[in-house]
């Protein structure tokens, strides 16, 4: 189906979509719960279309202007009704009386006031939000984040295309909240989580979809056409990229003749049989387009709120070189219907969003090998991240790690597809994919990258406190008991990492220094030294004589190939099997 007919249909469907809804809801037959579901539907079904509208041209665009005019009309009606609070609903309320509760909200959509857009997080009412993010509990401390990557930002001379120095090595993970109260979880996973995300890829085997691999979580991500920097800064530093910092960025670099040159020889093939000027001309005309996207410049939408362009395939790319690191999208392989959930065309490889997308124009060995994250659902980008439970202290370098365990292969064990490669490129790709991320591979044979996370700078760790603390206390403010004994949560001795009750607040390591030194009283038994030669931590029974940290780097992990099986089957032998493949350790 072409984008002309199928633009046309998939509004049809939405302006339908958006009937039945604002029947439904005027009527007041919605549950509280009803109404969080067409939340977390509404915007995204629109993205859908925004991106289906910009693939349009210029005259179809034109013929279409209409149809679009009523799509954005549908989304306002909807929305303007569903803002309203469940409880503040009276049964009989007219819309007249409906229109003016809202004008009285004081919603950022419906005020005069000119609000600066980077301060757009920290006063919008909750009544629009779906969620509190960690940056509203301290804005102060979000914004030194925010300086100190704007600091970061640096001009390479030689590519002409902006770096980030040193702040990629950051990756955000979320705090283990499993020792949490039944309340407080929640809580936590309605600010943060992005649920729509979560519920569609996990049934669709996208992601979190075998034990080998570590549980990942998309975070909530704001949708203003913003959302794949937000994702990418949320991914790597827990906050918004509300100050433009990326976006700034990503516009300048996308000025390199370098990346047009690169997905110009690429593009191209998809306009075989034209003649080349034809070709060029429409080459042009994209390229214009994907540039004009990294505006800084917003457009006002129907509430009046600033709203950016649709970034795509190449931005991802692009991005990539801007911090020299990987990115893996995870997503369906296939476009769905966001109103009806249907399959709605199959894109071929190359046009997929999902996949990997290295920093090829930079060599191997000057970016950074573990990757960043994200997952794209409904014309949506969110950061997908995991929890700081495994943990390893670096020997002579004093940091702490945790590590991911991230698929490159689908659920059907095929290798995701891998973006802007030469064609010379796509004939070695899982040797290009070796050179630029720490691959290997699971005991079932998954094929698997290894993202790192050192420990959380001081400004992210503070952050978190002061979320947690504040989320605590709105709990309580709402009758929530929230436990009041130490049942998890930040380690006590504020290194970063998690404790855990058994270890009376502190982390593993931290309990250790407090242990020797004296400070603490030890009530746990241990085996003894950890199996791994050097390692200065004691094993345990239930990881078979390893510590937790090398028991999550070389067993769990158990990608370390070593050399050629020592039975010289032909196949690979691993750390963990002690040179052995598999199949011959078994035996």
């Amino acid at each position: 189906m072409s984008d002309y007919n199928l633009f046309q249909s998939e509004s049809d469907i939405f302006i339908e979509w958006c009937d039945d809804k604002t029947s439904l809801i005027e009527a007041h037959l919605l549950t509280e719960e009803d109404m969080q579901i067409i939340q977390e539907q509404i915007d995204p079904k629109l993205e859908f279309l925004n991106a289906l509208w910009f693939c349009l041209s210029d005259e179809e665009q034109e013929s279409y202007r209409p149809l679009y005019d009523i799509v954005l009309e549908k989304h306002q009606q909807i929305n303007n009704v569903h803002k309203l609070p469940v409880s503040n609903r009276p049964v009989a309320t007219p819309k007249q009386e409906q229109q003016s509760l809202l004008n009285s909200s004081n919603n950022y959509a419906t005020t005069d006031k000119e609000v600066p857009y980077d301060d757009f997080e920290d006063i919008i009412p909750a009544i629009t939000r779906k969620s509190l993010h960690m940056s509203r509990a301290s804005p102060a401390i979000a914004n030194q984040i925010r300086d100190m990557v704007a600091s970061d930002i640096a001009v390479d001379e030689e590519r002409e295309w902006c770096i980030l120095d040193a702040s990629p090595d950051w990756t955000f993970t979320l705090p283990d909240i499993s020792t949490y109260s039944e309340e407080f979880q929640d809580k936590i996973k309605k600010d943060w989580f992005q649920t729509d995300h979560i519920r569609t890829l996990e049934e669709s085997n996208i992601i979190n979809w075998n034990q080998e691999l570590t549980t990942m979580y998309p975070l909530f991500t704001t949708g203003d056409g913003n959302c794949l920097l937000h994702a990418v800064s949320l991914g790597m530093w827990g906050i918004h990229d509300r100050k433009l910092v990326l976006r700034d960025a990503l516009n300048k670099t996308m000025k390199s003749e370098r990346f047009r040159e690169r997905w110009e020889n690429i593009r191209k093939t998809s306009y075989e049989g034209l003649s080349n000027d034809i070709i060029q001309q429409r080459l042009d005309s994209e390229w214009e387009r994907l540039n004009s996207n990294t505006s800084l410049e917003t457009t006002i939408d129907e509430y009046g709120m600033n709203r950016f362009q649709f970034l795509d395939q190449l931005h991802v790319y692009v991005l990539a070189h801007i911090l020299r690191r990987p990115i893996i999208v995870y997503a369906e392989s296939v476009v769905r219907d966001p109103l009806t959930d249907m399959v709605a065309y199959t894109p071929e490889d190359k046009d997929r969003m999902d996949g990997i997308y290295l920093p090829t124009l930079w060599p191997a060995y000057a970016c950074r090998k573990d990757p960043l994250a994200l997952t794209f659902h409904s014309a949506h980008f969110a950061a997908l991240v995991g929890t700081a439970t495994e943990k390893k202290l670096i020997e002579n370098e004093g940091e702490y790690m945790s590590i991911s365990i991230l698929p490159i292969m689908a659920s059907h064990f095929e290798l995701l597809p891998v973006h802007f490669l030469t064609d010379q490129e796509a004939n070695n790709q899982l040797d290009i994919v070796k050179q630029y991320m720490d691959i290997g591979s699971t005991p079932s044979g998954i094929l698997v990258a290894r993202q790192v996370a050192g420990v959380q700078p001081e400004e992210l760790r503070n952050l978190l406190d002061t979320y947690l603390e504040e989320t605590g206390r709105k709990l309580e403010e709402c009758n929530i008991q929230v436990e009041s004994t130490w049942d998890g949560g930040p380690c006590r001795n504020n290194c970063g990492f998690q404790g855990s009750e058994s270890t009376e607040g502190y982390c593993s390591v931290c309990y250790k220094d407090k242990l020797e030194s004296g400070q603490l009283a030890s009530n746990q038994t241990v085996l003894g030294s950890c199996f791994v030669d050097n390692c200065e931590f004691n094993g345990t029974d239930e990881n078979g004589g390893y510590c937790s940290g090398c028991f999550a780097i070389f067993v769990s992990w158990n990608m370390q190939e070593i050399g050629p099986c020592k039975k010289e089957c032909g196949f690979s032998g691993t750390l963990q099997n002690s040179g052995l493949c598999s199949v011959c350790v078994k035996s």
